[in-house]
């Protein structure tokens, strides 16, 4: 008794309880369906090609815009001369505005977008992959509780007779 409660932490003298287990009756199966959605949640391989898959729509966008102008502006300011002053003559300012527009580049704008389009195939492949191996054990498993609780009940009727 003394090293049973030294090894829950508790009070050396401490009476020991047993507790009663009712194994009887065992607790409902759970439904299939329900079994399967649980297990399909918040699983972080699911929230990975999610992401993954956001990111490829993403790139596939990009990869198409590449035909049209880009236009960039940008605006200087400093402080210029031979002494450090601050004067109106020491001031200047600069305003670029610069316009490419990509006429011709090899296709590789298109080779682009395929590849982006084919990364983007490949991640829903996997997510599909992936949903089957969780139905899949969701399944075996299930039906081996299923075998185990109906082993258990005959096993247990035919102590009782």
């Amino acid at each position: 008794r003394q090293y049973f409660n030294f090894l829950l932490n508790k009070n050396l003298d401490e009476p020991v309880v047993a507790v009663q287990m009712d194994f009887s009756s065992p607790a409902p199966l759970p439904d299939f369906n329900s079994a399967l959605n649980r297990a399909m949640e918040k699983r972080n391989e699911f929230q990975q090609l999610y992401h993954g898959l956001k990111a490829a729509s993403y790139q596939v966008n990009l990869a198409g815009t590449t035909h049209l102008p880009a236009v960039t502006a940008v605006v200087d300011y400093g402080i210029q001369g031979e002494k450090y002053s601050l004067g109106k003559d020491d001031d200047y300012w600069m305003v670029s505005l610069v316009l490419e527009w990509t006429l011709f580049d090899g296709n590789q704008d298109k080779a682009k977008k395929a590849q982006a389009l084919l990364e983007k195939k490949r991640l829903e492949s996997q997510r599909s992959e992936l949903e089957n191996q969780i139905k899949l054990q969701v399944h075996e498993t299930y039906n081996l509780l299923r075998t185990s609780r109906a082993a258990s009940n005959s096993f247990s009727m035919s102590c009782s007779s």
